[in-house]
């Protein structure tokens, strides 16, 4: 049986909600075809056109479009290009949820705001599959855009092989390493871990590890010098292998804290790449992780934007050894069991599969 799927737009093909995709799609035996343009390369409507062109060699091939992330932009066009062919739209962030509400760059009634709003829409209508990465972000998309019947929920999961062989790494200091990696966004909710370091400056041995930048981190850095902090140290990004190095030097790792809508709808990708190393991952109790995770067994849990209550839980963890490293191993069991690529994808391939 020929199984093709297009992957299409402008779509970043190292990021890892994409690479996931690719990897389990794969492993259920699915051809990839990549019709992908760089925006920065192709500006404006010179996108559309080469999009076009490489689509034209490839139209017969393919027996499905996935539109990947970030797809708004580009999804009608797929639409206009494959007319007899199903439609796949990763809904996986709304620009206009995280550019107006979480990150409030613009308001929601401004010329950008509509422009995103309208995108969401027309690109959640024009698809005939359409996939989100939670059941919370599910219903996000269903109550804001309207309801559709073909909807699955496809977990983010991690790039991070299931049997990795990394480990902590030993140390010659007793220092019981605190670790969070990612965007200083809002629903990251950096702020807050800064505010619990705070909390536990006296507890010598804890040190909190900060690793990325982004929006708010001139914020960050002038509150860690306002507390007159010396428990945090921070890192640039760094590469894939770099981080995962840092990672097995961790005690914990750090989901997000945040306080805006969006943080009480996803699971975000550091989660998944706790769980599949092996780590104890430390993260706000949301709607989202309760679809997947149970506190003190996979997963431990701290009220949202509550640097006190993350303190608490930091400090509970140290203390006991034996539940954080059986949270740990929990943790690793259920995404070699249920979050590799291949299993959450499953459910998608399948459903393919009905119509090839």
């Amino acid at each position: 049986m020929r199984k093709t799927i297009c992957f299409f737009g402008i779509y970043n093909p190292t990021y890892s909600r994409n690479e996931v995709l690719r990897e389990g799609l794969e492993t259920h035996g699915w051809r990839i075809l990549d019709c992908l343009v760089d925006p920065q390369k192709y500006h404006g409507l010179k996108k559309y056109w080469k999009l076009s062109v490489l689509f034209s060699r490839m139209r017969k091939s393919a027996d499905f479009v996935l539109v990947l992330y970030p797809g708004q932009s580009v999804l009608w066009l797929a639409r206009l290009l494959a007319p007899g062919k199903k439609i796949i739209f990763d809904a996986f962030t709304s620009p206009y949820d995280s550019n107006v509400f979480d990150r409030q760059l613009y308001p929601a009634k401004s010329p950008l705001g509509f422009k995103d709003f309208f995108f969401d829409w027309l690109s959640w209508r024009l698809a005939d599959i359409n996939i989100t990465d939670t059941k919370e972000n599910l219903n996000y998309w269903q109550e804001k855009y309207s309801r559709r019947d073909h909807c699955l929920v496809v977990f983010v999961g991690s790039k991070i092989k299931a049997k990795s062989t990394l480990t902590r790494q030993p140390r010659l200091d007793n220092r019981f390493i605190v670790h969070f990696h990612g965007h200083y966004i809002p629903l990251q909710g950096v702020s807050y871990i800064i505010e619990a370091a705070k909390i536990l400056a006296d507890c010598k041995d804890i040190i909190f590890r900060v690793i990325g930048k982004g929006q708010e981190y001139e914020k960050v850095q002038r509150l860690t010098r306002k507390l007159g902090l010396s428990n945090v140290e921070f890192f640039p990004e760094m590469n894939y292998e770099k981080l995962k190095e840092k990672i097995t030097e961790a005690d914990i790792v750090l989901g997000i804290f945040g306080h805006t809508p969006k943080t009480a709808r996803v699971i975000p990708n550091k989660v998944f790449e706790g769980l599949a190393m092996g780590k104890p991952v430390l993260t706000a109790d949301t709607p989202a992780i309760a679809e997947l995770l149970e506190d003190n067994i996979n997963v431990s849990l701290c009220r949202q934007a509550d640097p006190r209550s993350l303190a608490q839980k930091i400090v509970f963890l140290e203390k006991h050894e034996q539940l954080r490293k059986q949270i740990g191993q929990n943790g690793k069991h259920l995404y070699n069991e249920r979050l590799r690529p291949g299993k959450i994808v499953e459910q998608l391939s399948s459903t393919l599969e009905n119509y090839v």
